[in-house]
């Protein structure tokens, strides 16, 4: 298939579609504006939905250890950290308690049976602003009395949490630098760990070396227990105690300074927007309510349309009725237009009165056509020439007569009345030469 043909074929379905639609336009309107009535309708019934919503700065504490070589298991303030921090705030084990208030306080008006999962998941909105750390929380119900007491809830719930998780922070924080103290106070004076400590004096560390060195040199001359080889080892050994309590001092002063930044941990994140509710309802939204309704009303009539016009199986083209009277002349006339409807009886007249035809020709509806429409088209061709009468007559009567003419209307025949129809004129036998199709389109 070329591309003129495809589209051609593709305008002429377009049109036929817009035919179909343009026929039902009435039962169109209706169903489509019905389904923007009950939308709008049933926008302005529906119990609205209230909105309530707060923001917070989600502030982790921050991991100082008293040295880069210690491996401290904290917070890193990473952004898997805040997402899940996310999550947490979302949890059964925070929010229950609100959850619990909220559903005694509905229970007092109706039965409330929705399980905590099913509320957060239709009531809650908790997100991280990308490429920030405010933590956005919208609150959604119907019960508008009850929105912003359960929303300070929440915020106390969450204030709770930041200054939980900043004591158990600084908490764990404590228990592994004196774990840690400990462990190094356990090693044993002369033990070659303590040269592998962190956070220790480099200028002893590097004295020690040294001392080690010229130990090495002596003993390629003295004996072990030559006295010089061991004052050297004492000094070592004076210098890695030094540098074990040195270590020891450090973190006990880091244990210090968490204890302290432990007792101060009484401030909450900071809100940046405090718990508000909105002025207006979130929902239901007439606007979307009433686009749907326009939607689901066209696509019903659309679907119904369609459905009719399969069921009643009309011929409205042309040329699907061509198909069937392939050797007959058609004519199609409009007879609001008296000049035009004229001008084409006088070519069927003249046609007869030139062939050997004598004279009475059958007017044959095809389909329900009103019988004025056919009284007047058999009174238009009579007045035109005395000698050829034109007479209505169904197929059976028809036979009798000098010649046929089938008047039809575009959509008053099916497809099956059709098929019985040309049965008929089978078995009757004679020739339609011409075919009238009525079209009173202004």
């Amino acid at each position: 298939m070329d591309i003129e043909t495809y589209d051609s074929s593709e305008k002429l379905n377009l049109s036929i579609l817009f035919n179909l639609f343009l026929r039902n336009k009435k039962l169109l309107i209706a169903i489509t504006t019905a389904g923007i009535v009950l939308s709008g309708i049933y926008s302005l019934l529906a119990r609205k939905t209230w909105q309530g919503e707060f923001q917070m700065i989600l502030k982790l504490p921050q991991n100082e250890s008293i040295s880069t070589e210690i491996n401290l298991p904290f917070q890193n303030n990473s952004s898997t950290e805040f997402e899940t921090n996310v999550e947490i705030l979302k949890s059964r084990s925070l929010l229950l308690p609100v959850f619990e208030n909220y559903k005694k306080e509905i229970n007092k008006k109706i039965k409330y049976e929705t399980t905590f999962e099913d509320w957060v998941k239709n009531n809650l909105e908790v997100n991280l602003k990308k490429g920030t750390k405010v933590i956005d929380i919208k609150y959604r119900d119907k019960n508008k009395e009850l929105l912003l007491p359960v929303l300070k809830e929440i915020s106390i719930a969450y204030q709770d949490y930041s200054k939980e998780i900043s004591r158990k922070f600084y908490e764990d924080k404590i228990d592994f630098l004196s774990e840690y103290s400990n462990s190094v106070k356990l090693l044993n004076n002369d033990s070659d760990l303590i040269l592998k400590l962190p956070n220790q004096d480099s200028i002893l560390a590097e004295k020690i070396f040294q001392i080690k060195n010229q130990m090495l040199s002596l003993q390629r001359t003295y004996s072990a227990n030559d006295e010089k080889i061991r004052s050297k080892k004492r000094q070592i050994d004076q210098l890695k105690i030094f540098v074990k309590n040195e270590v020891v001092n450090g973190i006990n002063f880091e244990i210090i300074k968490q204890k302290a930044l432990l007792r101060s941990v009484n401030r909450p994140w900071q809100f940046i927007k405090n718990p508000i509710l909105l002025p207006e309802e979130v929902a239901p939204n007439k606007k979307t309510f009433v686009a749907l309704g326009f939607l689901s009303g066209f696509l019903i009539s659309c679907f119904m349309i369609l459905l009719l016009e399969r069921k009643k199986d009309l011929i409205y083209d042309i040329e699907d009725l061509q198909k069937y009277f392939s050797s007959s002349e058609f004519f199609v006339i409009n007879p609001l237009i008296v000049d035009h409807s004229a001008q084409i009886f006088k070519l069927i007249v003249n046609k007869f009165l030139n062939s050997d035809v004598n004279k009475e020709i059958s007017l044959i509806p095809l389909g329900d056509l009103k019988k004025n429409d056919l009284k007047r088209i058999a009174k238009d061709m009579n007045d035109i020439d005395k000698d050829i009468n034109f007479v209505i007559n169904d197929i059976y009567n028809s036979r009798l007569s000098n010649g046929q003419i089938i008047i039809s209307q575009m959509g008053l025949i099916s497809r099956k009345e059709l098929s019985i129809f040309m049965d008929q004129l089978k078995l009757q036998g004679k020739p339609v030469p011409f075919i009238i199709v009525l079209n009173d389109s202004k």
